[in-house]
Formats: structure tokens, C-alpha cells, sequence
């Protein structure tokens, strides 16, 4: 399996979710079974940065204001992996989806900042035997929501949890299958991208 990581990079560049959206929908190409595009978009002051993720390369050729850079990657046999993912953790309650932290603070009595923590576990046990890995310690790294109006005049509004941690692989093929093809059922928007470390 070949995964292709692109990074993009600008500075003094502040477009839109939606903007980025089209962006990289643009770059990947037709989003068929054979080429699910992954990505994350980070803004840190002045400095913004897309990291995409496709199953063939990205044509750097015209970025306009951006620098890209491409390679291939490939995922080690291992057992244990250092982990960075942002989640929209959704759940369904009484019929409808709902933020999963939000959620934990009036179901089980807990502060923000406890739900906020708590969240990334409850949201991993559930989906343990999808997974093909055991997340063995996590930490929530930030939470936001964003939200944002798409050109047909739709609102658009969703959580985002960054979670670091360290994962255990139990299931090697289920394993790849995640990481190719994203986690969580919210990934149009940023999410669902694993990075993958060594330690």
C-alpha cells in the first residue's frame, strides 16, 4: 500500500475552511476508492500549513502563493507508534448527533476541562475492535468548534479534538485500512488524518 504525504506551506495566508476544502479536493484530483484524500490544516499567527494525504502523488506544479513538498511514505512493521489525529467526536443521543464532550459534562456531571479529557478515551473504546490498534495513553491537546457557511448559504458546524498518544497495532491489515483511509465517520473537513511516530 503507498501513501503519499504533501505538504503545503505559506505564510500571510488566511483562507477559510471551505476554502481549504476546495483546495485540496482540487489537488487530489477525483476523490474514487483508489485515492481517498486525508488532510490537516494548522495556522499558527502568520504561518499557515496543509498536510494532505493520498494514495497517489499530488501535482505541485502551479500552488500559487504556497511551497509544496511530496513523498512517499511507508508504515514500519511495529508494534507501538507515537500518534497525532484531530477528531470530530459525534455521538448520537435521543435521535440526534451531538457533541461527544459536551455530552460527557451533562451525562456524567464532569467540568469542561474533565469532559475535554475524558472524551478521546470514550471515544477510542467504542470503536476498539474496528480499529486493528489498542490506544495504549492519550491526551486531548486542544478542542474547538468550528463552524463556518458554505457557498449554497448552508451552515456548516462541527467539534474538533486533538489528541496525541501512543497506540498499540492488534490487527496489522485493519490497521493499514485505518490509516489509508482515515478514522472516525467526520473526515471532510480536516479530520481523521493519523500521524504515525516512532518511539
Amino acid at each position: 500500500m503507498k501513501i503519499y504525504h504533501t505538504l503545503l506551506k505559506s505564510r500571510f495566508q488566511f483562507p477559510t475552511v471551505y476554502q481549504i476544502h476546495l483546495m485540496v479536493g482540487e489537488l487530489a484530483g477525483p476523490n474514487k476508492s483508489n485515492n481517498r484524500c486525508l488532510y490537516r490544516y494548522d495556522h499558527d499567527g502568520t504561518k499557515a500549513q496543509i498536510l494532505m494525504q493520498t494514495r497517489n502523488p499530488v501535482d505541485l506544479a502551479d500552488l500559487g502563493p504556497w511551497q509544496g513538498s511530496s513523498q512517499e511514505i511507508e508504515i514500519p512493521d511495529q508494534e507501538r507508534f507515537g500518534f497525532r489525529v484531530r477528531l470530530s467526536p459525534m455521538v448520537f443521543s435521543k435521535g440526534r448527533r451531538i457533541d461527544l464532550v459536551g455530552h460527557l459534562k451533562r451525562t456524567k456531571g464532569l467540568t469542561w476541562d474533565e469532559s475535554r479529557c475524558e472524551a478521546p478515551n470514550v471515544w477510542f473504546d467504542k470503536r476498539m475492535n474496528l480499529l486493528g490498534f489498542r490506544v495504549d495513553e492519550c491526551a486531548t491537546e486542544g478542542y474547538t468548534w468550528t463552524k463556518f457557511q458554505k457557498p449554497d448559504g448552508k451552515m456548516v458546524e462541527y467539534p474538533e479534538l486533538d489528541v496525541a498518544g501512543i497506540l498499540r497495532v492488534k490487527d496489522r491489515d485493519k490497521f493499514l485500512s485505518i490509516i489509508a483511509n482515515g478514522i472516525g465517520d467526520e473526515r471532510a473537513f480536516g479530520c481523521g488524518m493519523i500521524l504515525l511516530f516512532k518511539i
